[in-house]
C-alpha cells in the first residue's frame, strides 16, 4: 500500500533488440503507459568535472614510470554517452535508474520527454536546481531525480524514444562520417 501512494514504477521498460539498425539494445513499454505517464524515474549521479571522463595519452615520468599526459586528451569515457550536461558547464547529470540507459533517440518519432519529478521531494531537493557546481560537487548523496514521461500513448511492446537534441544529432552524424570499422 505504500510503495502504492509513494513509490515510482521501475518496471514499465525492459530491454529488447531495438528498432533502429544498429542501434544495439532500446527500452521497450511492458504495458500501455498513458500520455503523461511516467515511462520511468532516473534519479541521478552529479559529476561536478566532467572532465574526469577524458583518457589521456601516456608518457614516461622521468623515473621511468608510464603515467598519463594530461596534456594529450585522446578520448572520452563511454560513460558521456548516458550522461546530460551543458557545453557552458563542467557539470555532468549521469541517470541510474533501471533501463533507462536504453532509451534511445528520435528526433521526429519520440514518445517521451525529461522533466525534472516534482511529487518525491526525499529524494529529488528541488533547491538545488538553483545551487552552484561547487555546492553538488560537497554533496556526497544523489539528491537529483528526473523522470521519462509518456507524451502520447505508449502501447505494450512498442519502443520508447526521447529527442535527443540537435547538437546530439550533429556530433553523430560527424561520428559515423568519419568511423571506420
Amino acid at each position: 500500500e505504500y510503495l502504492e501512494e509513494h513509490g515510482k514504477c521501475v518496471d514499465n521498460i525492459v530491454p529488447q533488440q531495438s528498432t533502429i539498425p544498429h542501434a544495439g539494445r532500446g527500452a521497450f513499454a511492458t504495458r500501455v503507459i498513458p500520455k503523461g505517464g511516467l515511462v520511468a524515474p532516473a534519479p541521478l549521479v552529479h559529476i561536478a568535472d566532467k572532465s574526469k571522463a577524458n583518457m589521456y595519452a601516456t608518457k614516461k615520468s622521468p623515473n621511468g614510470n608510464i603515467t598519463r599526459d594530461e596534456e594529450k586528451v585522446v578520448h572520452k569515457q563511454i560513460i558521456l554517452n548516458y550522461c546530460f550536461g551543458h557545453p557552458n558547464s563542467t557539470l555532468l547529470l549521469f541517470p541510474y535508474s533501471s533501463n533507462v540507459v536504453y532509451i534511445n533517440h528520435h528526433s521526429t518519432e519520440y514518445n517521451a520527454k525529461l522533466r525534472w519529478t516534482n511529487d518525491f521531494d526525499f529524494y529529488h531537493h528541488k533547491d538545488w536546481l538553483e545551487k552552484s557546481v561547487d555546492f553538488l560537487e560537497d554533496q556526497w548523496t544523489a539528491g537529483l531525480m528526473l523522470e521519462y514521461v509518456a507524451t502520447r500513448d505508449i502501447q505494450p511492446g512498442e519502443e520508447v524514444f526521447i529527442d535527443y537534441g540537435e547538437e546530439w544529432q550533429k556530433a553523430w552524424d560527424e561520428h559515423v562520417k568519419k568511423w571506420e570499422p
